[in-house]
């Protein structure tokens, strides 16, 4: 009886523990840099999503400074910690791409995190883009791409 207990206590914490919390790189996305003139923050809800099968959009564009990127970097490596699923790629030592299924949320929708750093690629912007809605992986990488 004992042993059942355990068992049921455990799976009750390892189900609680996937609970979809916000991510960490959300911060970034909900007006931080809203008195910066090198920033671009693009909020998309509702409407205008429905053909993509989303109900959010978030985005930042960012003009590169080491300080900035690495706040937003460590925040996206926290976040892949507890992503689902993901794809990341770094070049000299840095994070340089970044996409991250993340748990879904408790109405069953599915978030997805990008992250580019062009610097690494001879641009000077750090991209951000959180989505949630019922979108595929698939599609979303899809529209990422265009």
């Amino acid at each position: 009886m004992c042993r059942l207990i355990f068992i049921i206590l455990a799976m009750v914490v390892a189900f609680h523990s996937q609970a979809a919390g916000p991510p960490a790189s959300l911060k970034y996305l909900d007006g931080h840099f809203d008195n910066d003139p090198d920033a671009a923050l693009t909020v998309v809800m509702g409407k205008p999503l429905k053909e993509y099968n989303l109900d959010e959009y978030r985005g930042l564009t960012l003009k590169y400074t080491p300080e900035k990127a690495q706040g937003i970097e460590e925040c996206v490596a926290k976040d892949s910690q507890s992503a689902v699923d993901k794809e990341m790629s770094y070049r000299k030592g840095k994070l340089y791409y970044a996409f991250l299924t993340l748990p879904i949320t408790h109405d069953g929708k599915n978030r997805y995190l990008f992250y580019l750093n062009q610097t690494l690629a001879k641009g000077d912007k750090v991209i951000l883009i959180y989505m949630c809605g019922k979108a595929s992986a698939d599609k979303i990488r899809k529209l990422i791409k265009k």
